[in-house]
Formats: C-alpha cells, structure tokens, sequence
C-alpha cells in the first residue's frame, strides 16, 4: 500500500492521486481542504487510494494479514445487518439460482466530503473499489443512492 497515508494534520498534501473532499452547499462545492482529519481518528481518518484499497482487501483474505482463525472470527456476523468483527457481509448478486446465498465482505467509509467503499468476494477473486467526493457535509441524506451505486458496481462483477 504504497499511496495511502493515516494523516494527523490539517491540510492533505498527499500528491495528485487523492482527490480533494468537497461538499455541496447552496449554490457552490465547498472544498475541504483544511479540515483536521484526526477528528475520526481510526473511523476515517486514513487516505488511501482505490488500488491501495483493493491491495488490503485482498491480502486480508487472503490470511497474509491475519490467521486464518482471526480471519473467520472476522467473517462470522455478529449481528442481523451481517456485521463481524471489522467487515460486513451483503448478499452476492451474482450467486446462482437455486445456490445457497454467498456474500461479498468489507467495509465502507465516510468523512467530510468523502465516501469509499472497498468489497470482495470470499474467496477474494472478485473485488471494487470506489471512493466518492461529494457526500454532503450537514445531512444523512444523500442526492444519490450510495448503497444503490454500491450494488450495481457489485452485479457487474458477475461472469
């Protein structure tokens, strides 16, 4: 993961790779150029790359990362929505009829400005990435359908 950084200062000066969080306000895009991205700490605060997030995704799955013991306590949901300890699971588009139900595992994130979303299969040879600036900065509700846009990415994965 060569394009990704956990920064802890105001002001990204990572290179022309990362793409400036931005957010609509009436009548303008607000850039956020100096917003102190420590303020999430572990819950938003690194900057990465697509590239870099499909790297860690798949090394993750892979058990170059972890043990596989720690890896399936990983992948076991601890909750309805399919949570397990740092990954979530959501329903495969592309399982095939009649099969039972695979699922695609990762996570997502969101800041200031920003959304990501980082996916794979299981058996991690499928996966996407994607990283989104313009999330709106005040509300929970969004112009565009984030998990929607999730899930078509998802379907054109299937072969």
């Amino acid at each position: 993961m060569t394009r990704s950084a956990f920064p802890s200062e105001p002001g990204l000066r990572l290179g022309s790779n990362f793409e400036a969080a931005k957010t609509p306000v009436p009548d303008r895009w607000w850039g956020l150029p100096d917003w102190d991205p420590d303020l999430f700490w572990a819950a938003g605060a690194t900057v990465s790359t697509t590239r870099d997030l499909d790297r860690f995704t798949k090394s993750l799955l892979s058990g170059k990362l972890t043990s596989r013991a720690s890896l399936a306590q990983m992948l076991t949901p601890r909750s309805d929505a399919g949570y397990g300890l740092g990954v979530f699971a959501m329903p495969d588009p592309c399982t095939p009829a009649g099969a039972p139900q695979q699922y695609l595992v990762g996570h997502n994130g969101a800041s200031f400005g920003t959304f990501s979303f980082a996916m794979s299969s299981t058996d991690g040879t499928r996966q996407f990435s994607m990283g989104i600036t313009g999330r709106h900065f005040k509300s929970l509700e969004q112009p565009y359908d984030m998990y929607g846009l999730v899930a078509r990415i998802a379907a054109e994965t299937c072969t």
